[in-house]
């Protein structure tokens, strides 16, 4: 509908021109037709006389000066004179070249050529009619004059008399006729107008409502599309997802066959592994039992002790082991083995009895490893070894500060209290022996970098003379490893009575603590004290030699 309007616009407007067009050339006296120049092809149609050809503006037929430097200013002038159309040279520096001759003046026929000077634009002056005063003054001559012959001459014009008069009367009826069509036209072109502007927003709304229609169904068919491949996709994704299960199962049972194999091939691995690592940890400590016995002790105590209550003295002993720091002869022990009355077991049968400590009764023995400890007839040999009553050549040096604590007991309904030394890194106690020689001795190191399941060694007296045969002191050696490592070690070694106070051995060669207890309840599970705790209780003096270089360096 809007394409038909258009069209029906579009041709009233062509008819329009061209009926304008038609107007204009019918009242055009002559024709000005540009052959050759800047404006080549275009036409002028003058309706008055006298024209002139220019530069200037308000002439008839204008040129540019930029464009046409060959045309003057008021270069020619075309006249109507008694009856002949004139072209007449006003002058110019180029002149005008008619028909291929150059002149100053020429009468134009029909069809005339015309150059405006040497190198010009050409023109061609077509004649339609003569000047509308001419007309009129001939059809007065018409009236006036009497009838003339076919054969006399005609006049000087180029038309006769009748033909000018025929002119005459078409030009008054189109007149009228080309009036009224204007009038038509403009009516058309007002009523078309008029009709697309009130239905260009309804065209425009429903050119709207159809793109919206083809936009929501080309969408509906995208997303059904879409959808349809979501779908799909999903479909092969839940195939996948079977698939991968069912080799999922596969693989677990075959791994579980597996796993069972690869647990073997470890645990032989491992047992390899610690068969070769048990042989070289064996040599290794081997090496340093040899190179360390020398330097641990057997130690025996005994002492009287009193009770009030029948007046009679008994007799309690201990034993353990202790090792020296320095050539010396400055030793670390357990302060249970030399001091036993302060610890749980004694002081709580001590409190049950109400027995009382003689601490002047004390008498404290020791011998290295490989001295003979016993008489032919049985008895302990004090002359030989170390001890504070016979050779007079040892001396308890000092002890940690004690940690007491009172506990209450009750037996048989009787209730009764004891003070007994808390199971802390204060278990400790320095002795001193005197030798004439430079004594064996152990190196003290840090137990910083101890781990767990680093093997170890307890090198002591297990039981004390219990399995010592021949009447020689011998240490008895026991590998383990470490469990954890706190405020105080735990080994993997059985450490029982007679193994407290003894070095514990590290792979490299150095003491790194020193037993004291086996857990409650436990015969494998040893309490170790750690090295540093050592270091801290020697004398300020001897903490500087070389021995203790691991401590130094902190």
């Amino acid at each position: 509908s809007c394409l038909w309007h258009y069209s029906i616009l579009y041709s009233l407007l062509f008819l329009f021109y061209s009926t304008k067009r038609a107007q204009d050339l019918m009242n055009a006296l002559f024709q000005v037709i540009h052959q050759e120049g800047s404006r080549k092809g275009e036409v002028d149609n003058i309706h008055k006389v006298p024209a002139f050809i220019g530069c200037q503006n308000g002439v008839e037929v204008f040129f540019s000066s930029q464009k046409e430097p060959k045309v003057a200013k008021v270069h020619a002038k075309i006249d109507w004179v008694h009856g002949k159309w004139i072209l007449e040279d006003l002058d110019s520096p180029t002149g005008l070249i008619v028909d291929g001759k150059p002149v100053a003046i020429a009468i134009l026929k029909e069809k005339t050529t015309v150059q405006l000077g040497e190198g010009g634009p050409v023109l061609e002056i077509q004649i339609l009619a003569s000047p509308q005063k001419e007309i009129d003054s001939l059809e007065g001559m018409q009236k006036e004059r009497m009838p003339i012959s076919a054969k006399e001459k005609r006049p000087s014009s180029s038309f006769s008399n009748d033909e000018f008069a025929m002119m005459q009367d078409i030009l008054k009826s189109l007149s009228w006729r080309i009036k009224l069509l204007y009038s038509f036209v403009f009516l058309l072109l007002c009523l078309l107008l008029g009709v697309t502007y009130f239905q260009l927003p309804f065209l425009s709304y429903q050119k709207k409502q159809d793109i919206s229609r083809t936009t929501l169904k080309n969408l509906k068919a995208y997303f059904q599309k879409q959808l349809q491949k979501r779908k799909e996709l999903q479909r092969r994704y839940e195939e996948e997802i079977q698939k991968l299960k069912k080799e999922l199962d596969r693989l677990q049972k075959r791994k579980g066959e597996n796993g069972k194999i690869a647990s073997l091939e470890n645990r032989l691995s491992l047992l390899a592994r610690e068969i070769q690592l048990g042989e070289n940890l064996s040599h290794s400590f081997k090496k340093i039992q040899k190179e360390y016995e020398k330097a641990t002790l057997f130690i025996y105590m005994e002492m009287n002790l009193f009770d009030p209550k029948t007046g009679k003295v008994q007799r309690i002993d201990s034993f353990g082991t202790g090792f020296f720091l320095t050539s010396t002869g400055i030793l670390v022990t357990n302060k249970h083995v030399i001091q036993p009355w302060k610890f749980a077991a004694f002081a709580q049968n001590m409190g049950r009895l109400g027995l009382v400590p003689l601490p002047d009764t004390q008498r404290i023995a020791l011998w290295r490893s490989g001295t003979p400890f016993m008489t032919k007839d049985g008895h302990l040999d004090y002359s030989k070894g170390y001890n504070n009553f016979h050779l007079m050549n040892l001396q308890v040096l000092k002890t940690a500060p004690d940690s007491l604590k009172q506990f209450t007991a009750q037996e048989r309904g009787q209730k009764y209290t004891y003070w007994a030394h808390l199971p802390d890194n204060h278990d400790l106690a320095l002795l001193k022996v005197q030798s004439n020689n430079p004594l064996p001795f152990v190196k003290l190191g840090s137990s910083q970098k101890l781990e767990k399941l680093d093997p170890i060694m307890v090198l002591g007296y297990p039981r004390g003379m219990d399995i010592m045969e021949r009447g020689i002191v011998q240490a008895s050696p026991t590998l383990g490893t470490i469990r954890k490592v706190e405020d105080t070690i735990y080994v993997s070694a059985s450490i029982i009575p007679g193994n407290s106070g003894g070095p514990l051995f590290s792979s490299d060669g150095k003491v790194v603590g020193i037993c004291t207890r086996v857990y409650q309840g436990t015969e494998t599970l040893g309490v170790c004290i750690k090295s540093r705790y050592i270091w801290q209780l020697l004398p300020p003096k001897i903490r500087k030699l070389p021995q203790f270089k691991d401590f130094l360096s902190r």
